[in-house]
């Protein structure tokens, strides 16, 4: 297995393609979803987990606002049947990587009420919940 941040477009797209369909809300089913990928393709960092050639995990992280200096995990999943294999802390390990040589001094990300595996996970990691953002999802973040 391995972790790395690629700026290979058609391996963003892959990567995107292989973890969409484990989301509980799918980019592929979003409003006018290649313009959300366009914006993540032109602005956010792509962290792939990759067995041999196949995609099979991601975190797509925001790293740039030296204002409020924190990150936003905007898309992240590791295909069930890669599960349980610490692809995902080795993932958020990267992503916190990512953020502090950038400068940021914490991660946020939202993730939806009902996603109880999720939020285990995120706490698990050092995460805490900070506030709603929607009426179904929560903010979390971690302290860097």
């Amino acid at each position: 297995m391995e972790i790395f941040r690629t700026d290979d477009e058609v391996l963003k797209r892959r990567a995107v393609r292989a973890v969409d369909p484990y989301f509980p809300v799918r980019l592929s089913e979003r409003p006018d979803p290649e313009a959300l990928l366009l914006k993540m393709l032109r602005f956010a960092d792509f962290i792939v987990a990759a067995d041999g050639d196949e995609p099979v995990g991601l975190a797509v992280i925001y790293a740039n606002d030296l204002e409020s200096r924190m990150a936003y995990v905007t898309m992240f999943g590791v295909k069930d049947e890669y599960g349980r294999r610490g692809i995902g802390r080795q993932l958020m390990d990267a992503c916190r990587e990512l953020a502090l040589s950038r400068g940021m001094d914490r991660i946020r990300l939202e993730v939806l009420n009902s996603n109880e595996r999720a939020i285990r996970f995120y706490t698990k990691n050092g995460f805490v919940r900070t506030g709603a953002c929607r009426e179904d999802s929560s903010y979390m973040e971690k302290v860097l």
